[in-house]
């Protein structure tokens, strides 16, 4: 199955890429350019478009987050 985790170098998104490439295909994404991971910022409609449209996946785990409570209250 192929999957992508956008968020995949957060906390909850590195266990599942660990846990979900023992027997899918997984895409993981951030929003840095890091190894194995595709640039993505999931607020830009266009970047999200262009991630669909080259992987494909048939499941998608979305685990964005803000980390920083006083970020978040803002």
């Amino acid at each position: 199955m192929k999957i992508a985790i956008i968020g995949a170098s957060g906390f909850l998104g590195t266990k599942l890429v660990n846990f979900f490439s023992k027997n899918n295909e997984v895409f993981g994404s951030d929003t840095k350019e890091r190894r194995n991971l595709y640039k993505l910022d999931a607020t830009k409609q266009e970047d999200v478009d262009k991630f669909f449209l080259k992987y494909n996946p048939e499941v998608v785990i979305d685990t964005v987050a803000l980390t920083s409570s006083v970020t978040c209250e803002r």
